[in-house]
């Protein structure tokens, strides 16, 4: 008998969806860093968090996935082609981390180059998530 719920993603199949959907993307910043899709070994803390970028001195912030994502999947009026591009996708995004995980943690680690962890548990008791980098002066 399968032991995952019925329709549950597996950490391969969550990784390879991830990996489209953030291939090409770019999260603005001064350094315009890819996302990187990522498995993890448990739910992260603060304190793991800042370990898995080898930066465990390094303060750690927390925010919620609206306020990680939610400004970059708006749309505005002055937008080109490329920015409505941009925006749909991290929309598309933003849709698929809330519906195929539990739980989603967003963690920035340090200041002024941030590093960020998303992550959330798969149906199945994985933990996954996606990691870039920000540079806000």
């Amino acid at each position: 008998m399968d032991s995952k719920p019925k329709g549950s993603t597996t950490l391969e199949q969550w990784l390879a969806q991830a990996a489209k959907l953030v291939d090409g993307l770019r999260v603005p910043s001064e350094i315009d860093a890819p996302l990187v899709p990522v498995a993890l070994e448990a739910p992260p803390s603060p304190t793991s968090a800042a370990s898995h970028f080898g930066r465990e001195s390094a303060a750690v912030e927390r925010e919620t996935l609206e306020e990680a994502l939610g400004p970059l999947a708006r749309e505005e009026p002055w937008f080109d082609e490329a920015e409505l591009g941009a925006a749909r996708r991290f929309g598309e995004l933003l849709v698929h981390l809330q519906i195929t995980l539990i739980g989603v943690t967003v963690h920035r680690v340090g200041a002024p180059e941030i590093d960020v962890l998303i992550a959330g548990e798969l149906e199945t008791g994985e933990w996954v998530g996606l990691t870039t980098r920000l540079v806000e002066t």
